[in-house]
């Protein structure tokens, strides 16, 4: 919690260093000027800007100014420059509802898309990185119907956060925005006269006083503060250094005849020196105050800055007497609240605190100790804090209240501050009471007028708008909403915001230099919250004072309050004598703001001593500019003489297409009275003279045009047709005056390249593949491995400071075509075979002969592709009209196969890139084809064949449902059994497919024959022919086994026949006194049991598994098998709660799988709550025994347990 004694805006000025022997560095409005720039033009980048207030003017009348003046309507290239422009118009908008013309302007043959207007071509384009620039909303092409046909002007303007672009129409009358290139600055007619004008060169500009730093209120706090004093500081600059004085200031109102009240400003003169306690002092500007007192030292306090040139007056400032008692110490009795339930928590603070803290809707989780701390805040800065209040113990109880209606405090929405001004962070806060048990309370705020809320101000899920910098366009009523989780609303209530604000200048006054005997016009605008007065001061006396006294001239000076904001001085008939420093001061009951700037009225003949007549040098058939910039006042009148001829040069124009002047005869005077020469040819050379006259007199100066001989280009490219990975070389020479510089620029497409200094040899362009070699082939251009990119339009331009000549060339790369495009293959495929059509690439300027076709399986890797057609005759391939698409079949292709296919062209430079990959399609199901190799047997034991197979591959499948299916029969018998083969295992690393076939235990001495085919869906294919195979046994039955391949297309051909002889008996035995008991691990039972011992007729057992199953599925779809080895128990983990499993252990041996353990044990997973441990009871066929398993639980939550129980089935129900 903060506690705000007082509150200043923060005030941010531009410092300069004073140096003792130099002392004059300038004035902080002089960060702006630029040597490259006229006088009233700005300086960004490569750009002067000159921003017109003074007289708004529709569209066409400030795009015709802009020209006036050698420039152009504002155009927006880049986000840097665009914050150039914002900082600016920060300054000059009066305020930020005002909007400001550019050239930008909707197309008119594209709706919704927008060009600078009267630029050249390749500048007209709008950016796109600059559209969130847009405030405004973008129409779209469907809005043209309804949008408004005038409103096509880009115009910058604020939504209060930042500027940036609205769409508006071109008539009314708006401030605009001129730009001109530096390189054309000679053009430029300047905005104003500089305070240096008619200055001579020899002699140290004099300097009217300005402020460095504006003095600031200051907190003085007697019990807290560490200094024993206060100190204002006032810091100015001028030549010679200003000297400082301080006055105390008091105000005094004037009723006159009419009834109105006007408010005047009296200063006082601090003497320090009459101070006998020696408290005041003033040092390098600063006034001391030691040991300030409330009582005597609460005044206003102003300072004064003043040389030879006049003097300025600052700001108001005053001493602030803070105070921050200690706050009690007693202890706070312990708060207890019902959850769901809104609670005030006190802080006691001393006087002038902010509301209590209030928790709304309070959860279990607020339960703690609250501390309530003050601190004191000086504009913006936290500077004290008191010790540390006690503490509030605070609980919160249960509560069984299931729902509240919303409902808003009463004393909400607040504000903070209290009484926001101008630039603080306002904070606007919704507080309501109400409670659901589904989620909280959802707010929403909105501006009654209609205005949108401040982007991103929204904070504390949207409870609180939280505005930095609050400006007087945020006023207004904000309403805030709340409802609940079920649609229930509170009433909604609003808020309204008002604000105060200290005078802050919207226009303020500038340093004014002009002619003897014009008039003077200075504005000085002021908004303030409430309503600000004016007071004019020249060299620190009331203006108003001296002409009521008529020590200024009445009929010559008036002071005129145009509005509530603005006032304006007006000085007819300028005199010498006028020369001052002038103050407007602004102010209202919460402080004041001073804007200051020196008036000098120029009496002189016309002279050339600073800008006389230079020589200069023209190329024939080019321009050339002679400069005459002479000084001189009240205005001149400026002629020129070629030799002794005089001229009479026509008024040139701005070309919109190339953004410089033109003319239409060959002399023409440029807007700031330069004169402008085009189309020169030799007879142009000679001295030029500019005579300047005016009432006071007359001054010349002279100087010599040279006209050099036209630049030719001795070396050109020309045009050539190279091959790929060669070097080119493009010669380019240019022959001018020797005493001329050359330098050289290569374009690619229009486009400069970009050389760089990487090695003592060359400059390398970015790829490494353009070099220009130093001496005296500088011109030329190697391009090293040549690439088809590199096939264009270049261009050599040979530059000099007065012309630029350029030449072109294209160089074409010849090589292996394209790559093809548009590969699409017809969705009507075969089972081998596709239509597939594609666009021809480029032919790289060799005829494209054939192609080469390849294929991607869905189940190769992506990048293997196989070519299954090597040399396709462009001739063999069938040409699309009209579209010139080429076609073919593709054959050879694995059938219910998915595929993508690619295409490469040929011609006599070789095979080129490939196209990108069509589509996947799949190829039609047939039977298989193949019958499997490699058929053997072994490894079967009592009762069982065994027999294995090379599997069929992928490709080979040949359709969908792809399988094995055997056709067994005992040797001697007719008929065959047919078996799908469904559980076939796959042994040495896929090599190979195993099966094994349970015949049962009494036919282990029969022969049998067994033959094996592929089948699918579709077809069966016939049988193979026959072999056979011995599988080794402990008897000594023979069979006869053969083998077919299937799939959902039909059957393959059969294996051949095969022997094979079987093992002795599996166990007969199976596993007893199976015991199921709990673990601590989760979804995990151990299985414990007694073990087999094998008869003589069986294989040795060679270890156990553990077979289980859901309860009620499928026995032979769900079973899973534990592996456990000769051990005798294990573990069966991943178990789901509440399902019920099914358990039997049982033996295998070679002989095969032994019986299984009797009865079933049946189990399931329930919660430990569910479980009752040890009990049991009996069913009519079998009975269940509950083992409940121990676990751990955390804090208050349910830990699932397990808890397992037996099912015992009788024998009978096996």
């Amino acid at each position: 919690m903060n506690i705000i004694l007082y509150t200043a805006a923060v005030v941010f000025t531009t410092s300069f260093l004073v140096n003792a022997s130099n002392p004059w560095h300038g004035c902080p409005q002089d960060k702006d000027s630029d040597p490259d720039c006229p006088d009233g033009w700005f300086s960004f980048e490569t750009n002067c800007y000159t921003f017109f207030t003074q007289t708004p003017l529709s569209y066409m009348e400030g795009r015709l100014n802009c020209q006036r003046h050698g420039g152009l309507l504002l155009r927006i290239d880049s986000m840097a420059q665009h914050d150039f422009i914002a900082q600016k118009l920060e300054g000059f908008a009066v305020t930020r509802t005002m909007r400001w013309y550019t050239s930008g302007v909707m197309r008119p043959d594209s709706f919704g898309e927008f060009m600078w207007e009267g630029y050249p071509l390749i500048y007209q384009q709008v950016k796109t990185e600059l559209l969130s620039l847009w405030i405004d909303q973008i129409p779209k092409p469907q809005d043209r119907s309804t949008f408004p046909a005038n409103r096509t002007r880009i115009v910058y303007g604020s939504d209060g956060n930042r500027w940036g672009w609205y769409l508006d129409t071109a008539t009314p009358q708006r401030n605009y925005v001129c730009q001109a290139s530096k390189a054309i600055a000679n053009q430029l007619l300047p905005t104003a006269k500089s305070l240096t004008y008619g200055t001579p060169v020899t002699l140290e500009p004099l300097r009217g006083p300005c402020f460095l730093s504006n003095p600031l209120d200051v907190l003085y706090v007697r019990k807290l503060s560490i200094e024993k004093y206060a100190e204002l500081k006032c810091e100015a600059n001028g030549n010679p250094q200003p000297t400082y004085n301080w006055y105390i200031v008091s105000t005094e109102s004037r009723t006159d005849s009419s009834g109105r009240t006007t408010t005047w400003i009296n200063r006082t003169l601090i003497n320090p020196t009459a101070d006998n306690q020696g408290r005041i002092s003033i040092s390098a500007g600063s006034l001391v105050i030691h040991s300030p007192d409330s009582a005597t030292d609460s005044q206003l306090f102003q300072c004064e800055a003043k040389n030879s040139q006049g003097s300025i007056l600052s700001r108001t400032v005053r001493i602030v007497f803070g105070q921050l008692e200690t706050p009690q110490k007693q202890p706070r009795n312990e708060r207890r609240v019902l959850a769901h339930k809104s609670e005030t928590l006190p802080c006691d603070p001393p006087a002038h605190s902010p509301p209590d803290s209030k928790l709304a809707n309070l959860y279990l989780l607020d339960t703690g100790t609250y501390v309530c701390m003050i601190t004191m805040q000086f504009n913006g800065v936290r500077l004290f804090d008191s010790p540390k209040l006690p503490d509030m113990p605070f609980t919160v109880m249960h509560s069984n209240e299931p729902r509240q209606e919303p409902r808003i405090y009463d004393e909400f929405p607040a504000v903070w501050p209290s009484n926001p001004q101008r630039g603080q962070m306002v904070r606007l806060e919704c507080f309501a009471s109400g409670y659901s048990q589904v989620e909280g309370l959802k707010y929403s705020w909105r501006r009654l007028d209609g205005v949108p809320l401040r982007t991103n101000s929204l904070k504390d899920f949207n409870r609180v708008i939280e505005m930095p910098n609050i400006q007087p366009e945020d006023q207004g009523e904000y309403e805030c909403s709340v409802e609940d989780s079920y649609g229930k609303k509170a009433k909604p209530k609003s808020l309204n915001l008002r604000i105060t604000a200290k005078p802050f200048f919207t226009t303020p006054i500038h340093d004014t230099v002009v002619d003897f005997g014009a008039t003077v016009l200075m504005t000085c605008e002021a908004s303030a919250i409430p309503s600000p007065q004016h007071q004019w001061f020249r060299n620190g006396v009331d203006l108003s004072d001296l002409i009521a006294r008529r020590v200024l001239d009445p009929t010559r000076y008036s002071i005129n309050q145009t509005s509530d904001t603005r006032s304006t001085l007006r000085i007819t008939n300028a005199q010498l004598t006028d020369n001052a420093m002038l103050t407007c001061l602004a102010w209202n009951s919460l402080g004041s703001e001073s804007s200051c700037a020196e008036l000098r009225v120029v009496q002189l003949a016309p002279t050339f001593a600073k800008h006389p007549v230079m020589p200069n040098e023209g190329m024939v058939g080019g321009t050339a500019v002679m400069e005459c910039q002479p000084e001189g006042a009240p205005g001149m009148n400026t002629s020129w003489f070629h030799g002794t001829t005089a001229l009479s040069p026509g008024t040139s124009t701005l070309d919109p297409e190339t953004g410089t002047a033109t003319c239409a005869s060959q002399y023409c005077t440029l807007p700031n009275g330069n004169l402008l020469i085009v189309r020169l040819v030799d007879a142009n050379a000679g001295e030029y003279t500019c005579v300047a006259k005016n009432a006071l007199g007359e001054a010349r100066s002279s100087a010599y045009l040279t006209v050099i001989p036209a630049l030719q280009l001795s070396l050109k490219p020309v045009n050539r047709v190279v091959y790929q990975n060669s070097t080119v070389l493009l010669p380019c020479r240019a022959k001018s005056s020797p005493v001329l510089d050359v330098n050289y620029a290569w374009f690619f497409e229009g486009v400069e390249i970009k050389f760089d200094r990487l090695d003592l040899d060359a400059r390398r362009y970015e790829v490494a593949q353009l070099l220009r070699p130093y001496g005296r082939y500088f011109g030329q251009l190697y391009i090293t491995n040549v690439q088809f990119e590199n096939s264009g339009n270049y261009s050599c331009a040979a530059e000099t400071p007065l012309s630029t000549l350029a030449s072109n060339a294209l160089i074409q790369v010849a090589g292996p075509p394209g790559p093809c495009g548009g590969v699409i293959v017809d969705p009507q495929v075969g089972v081998n075979q596709v239509n597939v059509t594609w666009t021809v690439g480029n032919s790289h300027l060799f005829q494209i002969t054939s192609f080469v076709i390849e294929a991607n399986a869905f189940l190769d890797p992506r990048d293997k592709w196989t070519v299954v057609v090597s040399n396709l005759n462009i001739n063999e391939t069938q040409q699309l009209l009209p579209s010139g698409r080429r076609m073919t079949f593709v054959r050879n292709l694995a059938a219910n196969m998915a595929y993508r296919l690619r295409i490469r062209a040929v011609n006599q430079a070789g095979p080129g890139e490939p196209s990108l990959p069509s589509l996947f399609f799949t190829t039609l199901p047939t039977a298989p084809t193949k019958m499997p190799l490699n058929v053997t047997g072994g490894g079967g034991k009592h009762g069982t064949l065994v027999f294995q197979w090379v599997p069929l591959s992928r490709v080979d499948e040949n359709g969908p449902n792809f399988r094995y299916r055997a056709h067994i029969r005992a040797k001697g018998d007719n008929e065959y059994g047919t078996y799908e083969l469904w559980t076939m295992k796959s042994i040495e690393g896929g090599k190979f497919l195993q099966y094994t076939h349970m015949l049962g235990d009494n036919l282990y001495y029969k022969p049998y024959e067994v033959r094996l085919e592929a089948v699918n869906s579709k077809v069966t294919v016939c049988a193979s022919t026959r072999s056979k195979f011995s599988i080794n046994s402990f008897f000594h039955g023979l069979l006869f086994i053969k083998y077919k391949i299937f799939n959902s297309a039909g059957d393959g051909p059969e294996s051949s026949f095969t022997e094979q002889t079987t093992f002795k008996i599996s166990p007969q035995d199976f596993p007893t006194m199976v015991t199921l008991n709990a673990t601590d691990q989760p979804s995990t039972i151990r299985v414990s049991w007694v073990g087999i011992q094998a008869r003589p007729n069986e294989e040795s057992v060679e270890g156990y598994r553990i077979r289980f199953w859901p309860a009620g599925s499928q026995f032979k779809q769900t079973f899973t098998d534990v592996d456990v080895g000769l051990k005798t128990y294990g573990f069966v983990t991943g178990l789901e709660p509440d399902m019920r499993y099914n358990l039997r252990v049982y033996g295998y041996s070679r002989g095969g799988v032994g019986k299984m353990s009797s009865p079933v044990n049946q189990f399931q997973i329930i919660p430990k709550n569910k479980c009752v441990p040890g009990a049991t009871w009996d069913g009519p066929d079998f009975r269940y025994n509950f083992i409940c398993q121990g676990c751990l639980a955390r804090a208050e939550l349910l830990v699932p347990c397990i808890a397992i129980f037996a099912v015992w089935l009788l024998s009978s129900h096996m």
